[in-house]
């Protein structure tokens, strides 16, 4: 009597089981991946239409926009009075470049992934182009002057700097998604002043004459830059300006160099 009531019981279980089973497959759609995965999407009343491909896009909400190469017109920056000082000292805009290569980014989330201060490291060279008859140099090691090369023309002459940087930046996104993202960011950047030379090259009776030649040229040890920075997925402009002086304070002219550019390889 037991067992037939068992018999009973399961065969009603059953029965129930099998209801719910027929219930899901008239209401769902079944959709098989690649990797043998099933995953069941329910849409009750409506129509479901499944193409031959299904792709997945991946969300990846770590990412940043300071690790990268990037590239830019880098410029001086000085007060009329400062030009008038310092007539020699042009820079030629159009012709001077800065390289950045950042290579370590670490991102602090404060509101998910939305809101976040990014910091890191990354280097940066700049090329100052001057005219093609100044030369300039340390008089004493306590001033900068420049100084007409007369009848000399040169083809290179530009004074290349190079940094340490770091990051202090405050970057807001739009999307979790990166290729959908808007994202604009703004902070700091300090730089150590690690290396700096003049580089010239010019001809002389016929030979190709190339000079560099080390030295400090009263350049500011340190920097400190404003950054501003915004894009669209992996498209990112940026605009520096430093609020610290080229050359050291009463060794040189009170110049603050900028950079605009965009960034051409992002990691």
């Amino acid at each position: 009597m037991r067992i037939t009531g068992l018999f009973f019981l399961l065969s009603i279980i059953s029965s129930i089981g099998m209801t719910q089973e027929t219930e899901i497959a008239k209401d769902s759609t079944k959709v098989i991946l690649g990797g043998g995965n099933e995953v069941i999407i329910v849409k009750k009343g409506e129509a479901v239409e499944i193409s031959d491909s299904l792709d997945i896009e991946e969300i990846d909400d770590d990412f940043t926009y300071w690790s990268g190469l990037e590239i830019g017109f880098t410029g001086i920056s000085m007060t009329n009075t400062v030009k008038d000082q310092y007539k020699w000292f042009e820079i030629n805009n159009s012709k001077s470049i800065a390289v950045h290569l950042n290579v370590i980014e670490k991102k602090i989330p404060l509101i998910k992934h939305y809101l976040g201060i990014n910091t890191g490291l990354g280097f940066t060279w700049q090329d100052y182009v001057f005219s093609d008859t100044l030369s300039i140099m340390n008089l004493q090691g306590d001033s900068l002057v420049g100084l007409s090369s007369g009848d000399i023309k040169y083809s290179k002459n530009k004074l290349k700097t190079g940094y340490i940087n770091i990051p202090l930046i405050l970057e807001i996104n739009t999307s979790k998604t990166k290729s959908k993202n808007f994202h604009i960011a703004a902070g700091f950047i300090g730089g150590w002043n690690y290396r700096s030379l003049l580089k010239q090259q010019f001809e002389e009776s016929g030979d190709i004459i190339k000079n560099k030649t080390k030295g400090d040229y009263n350049i500011n040890p340190w920097s400190l830059a404003l950054t501003s920075r915004f894009g669209y997925g992996n498209f990112n402009v940026f605009a520096n300006a430093n609020v610290t002086s080229l050359f050291e304070k009463g060794q040189g002219p009170k110049a603050y160099p900028f950079t605009v550019g965009v960034t051409l390889t992002a990691f």
